[in-house]
């Protein structure tokens, strides 16, 4: 009885046991769970603050809150604990992003990727590699940012929506899209991007936008830059009215910029300005354009491109509106491109070098390797145009040195076909096969146009004159043969023969050219009396003329008459010649001391200041220019800063004082 009594007591106590250990496990499962949730509560607090306090501009506070965020689970923190990790992600890296911060971005991206903590090296390990690759991208260490893009793309997803996927891909597309070598690659993955971008439109994701316009943007880019110009155009045109739909008016403005650049690109100028002028419209009834700025500098830097290509004033009225933007951002957000495309349009233009390379210089010492590049080609051509052989053959280096040292490979066209004719010309065997390899190697990853027209010519061109070189040398080979076999064969006699044969052959020759001599001087010396009265006959008329000339210019109504027929002459192509004519008749020297005053002056500034002088006002002007008003006060506020006025000092009164010190009556 006892040892039943003893069994039962035991049994009922380790029950008694058992159920407290149960118990206390079930508490603390329940504690650890109500902990989690807390973690998780206070995560997406630290998010939503964080994303305020970067709205109210405060981005070091939102750094902060994030930074927090994403080092708060531990290892057995949940799955929503790891939902709420990435998305911290995605909002450090949009932060960084907006401040502009991108090397402070990628430190810290690529420090949490050196040493990572055991929760997200478990549970976000391939949203961290995605980051960090696009951090490093931004602040300029492609190779990197590709290997770690790569390794991504391999990892496994956890826990991953199509938008996540969509995110992936297009950043892996954006890490190589500068790489032309690479442009089939970047296709690939922007084409795996759209599609996952329209599996989030028709699943309608509530997480996220499915960012459809964006990679329709990069993807239609990549179309252009391979010569798939009707895909291309097609897909942004896809993206605009996507974004119709959405009531985006941002995306519609970056859509037709896309077109535009398309169209540029391709030289097809009419549907360039047609989408141009679209992306103004959208523009001035943009409410964003403070939070924007880079959008509308881009913006007016294409509508100048348009303008320029058709010879207008206007191109500079934009230009100077996308600098003004331009300049509330750092350089490289699109002040060193705007830089280049208002420096190559004076070089087109023949105009305005001085400023041209001013802009280029700033350009070279603030912009990146390649940006660097284009600059010297520029300078290189400009040099050229100029007669200064020595600065071209200086900047043609340059360009190559910067082009090899560059962070991305970019494409400039006519950039290696002017270093290979520089090159060549100078004799320089090296550089020419550095200027050819990397010229095929560029024909090779892109396929313009112009690009295949330039290859084709030089290396035509190179090889014909080489060719020239061996046909030369084996006539040479053959007339060494032929002699050698004529010595052989004819020996002394033959050698006398051709002896006797040169010497008569000479002397016939040497008649003829002194009976020629003889016949060319008695022509002459009959023809110079010819002349001489001739020319006594010219001065005679030439005097008549110079007083003719000197009653009319005395006489104020004559004056007077010569201004106004002036002036009637300067709507007409073929007048501009008479009034220039009739202009100098009035103020013989004026130009002259105009082009002292202003050594860069234009030939358009230079006929609007010879219409001041004639008294014309700002509607006569406009009018006998052909261009609007507001051109004219532009082009007189750009003439004002050439002579170097004040404000208090008149345009009008200088150039007319400068008139009446040419030596007029």
């Amino acid at each position: 009885m006892m040892n039943m009594f003893l069994k039962y007591s035991l049994l009922t106590l380790i029950g008694l046991i058992l159920s407290a250990v149960s118990s206390c496990s079930h508490d603390r499962q329940k504690t650890g769970n109500d902990e989690m949730e807390k973690i998780d509560r206070e995560m997406k607090s630290l998010i939503d603050n964080a994303i305020s306090e970067r709205s109210a501009g405060d981005g070091d506070a939102a750094i902060r809150m994030l930074g927090k965020c994403i080092g708060m689970p531990e290892k057995e923190a949940g799955p929503s604990s790891a939902a709420l990790v990435s998305q911290a992600m995605l909002q450090l890296y949009n932060t960084f992003q907006s401040a502009g911060r991108w090397h402070e971005g990628a430190v810290w991206f690529d420090s949490l990727y050196r040493h990572t903590p055991p929760f997200i090296a478990e549970n976000c390990q391939r949203d961290l590699n995605v980051f960090t690759a696009m951090s490093l991208s931004r602040d300029g260490r492609d190779s990197i940012a590709e290997a770690i893009i790569e390794k991504a793309l391999r990892l496994p997803a956890h826990d991953y929506t199509a938008w996540k996927y969509y995110r992936d891909y297009a950043y892996a597309s954006a890490i190589i899209y500068a790489d032309l070598g690479k442009t089939d690659r970047s296709i690939k993955y922007a084409e795996k991007a759209l599609e996952y971008a329209r599996q989030c439109e028709s699943d309608k994701d509530p997480d996220k936008s499915n960012g459809k316009s964006y990679v329709i943007s990069i993807l239609g880019n990549l179309y252009k830059r391979s010569g798939r110009l009707k895909e291309g155009s097609a897909l942004i045109r896809e993206g605009i009215e996507n974004a119709v739909a959405q009531d985006d008016t941002l995306a519609q403005i970056n859509g037709y910029n896309a077109l535009t650049e398309m169209m540029l690109y391709w030289g097809i100028n009419t549907q360039a300005n047609d989408y141009s002028r679209k992306a103004m419209l959208l523009l001035d009834s943009y409410t964003g354009l403070i939070e924007d700025p880079l959008v509308a500098a881009i913006t007016y830097a294409y509508r100048g491109k348009v303008k320029s290509l058709q010879k207008a004033d206007s191109a500079m009225y934009f230009w100077h509106k996308a600098e003004e933007i331009s300049g509330k951002l750092p350089y490289t957000f699109g002040m060193d491109e705007l830089d280049l495309l208002v420096s190559e349009y004076y070089l087109e233009t023949h105009d305005g070098f001085p400023e041209a390379k001013g802009r280029l210089r700033r350009v070279v010492a603030n912009a990146s390797e390649d940006v660097a590049a284009k600059a010297y080609y520029l300078l290189a051509r400009i040099s050229r145009e100029e007669g200064d052989e020595s600065a071209a053959v200086m900047y043609a280096d340059s360009m190559l040195v910067a082009r090899q040292s560059a962070r991305k490979k970019t494409f400039m066209p006519g950039g290696n076909a002017l270093g290979l004719a520089i090159a060549l010309e100078n004799g320089d065997d090296v550089k020419t096969r550095l200027f050819s390899k990397a010229l095929l190697e560029e024909y090779e990853d892109n396929t313009d146009p112009m690009n295949t027209r330039q290859l084709t010519e030089i290396v035509a061109r190179h090889y014909l004159s080489e060719k020239d070189i061996e046909v030369a040398l084996e006539k040479e080979k053959m007339r060494d043969r032929i002699i050698l076999i004529g010595i052989i064969l004819g020996g002394s006699v033959l050698v006398a023969v051709l002896v006797i044969i040169s010497m008569l052959y000479r002397s016939r020759l040497a008649k003829a050219r002194q009976l020629l001599l003889e016949q060319r001087l008695n022509s002459l010396l009959s023809s110079n009396s010819i002349i001489m009265t001739r020319l006594e006959k010219e001065q005679k008329r030439n005097s008549e003329i110079q007083s003719r000339l000197d009653m009319i210019v005395g006489s104020s109504v004559e004056r007077r008459k010569i201004g106004a027929d002036a002036i009637s002459k300067v709507k007409t192509s073929d007048g501009l010649g008479d009034f220039l004519v009739r202009f100098n008749i009035l103020y013989p020297s004026f130009i002259s001391n105009l082009k002292r005053q202003a050594p860069d002056i234009g030939k358009r500034e230079q006929l609007l200041c010879m219409l001041i002088v004639l008294g014309c006002d700002t509607e006569q002007i406009s009018n006998l220019m052909c261009v609007a008003p507001k051109s004219v006060n532009m082009a007189r506020w750009r003439l004002r800063k050439k002579l170097g006025l004040t404000s208090d000092q008149s345009l009008d009164v200088l150039v007319r004082d400068m008139a009446e010190e040419s030596g007029s009556i």
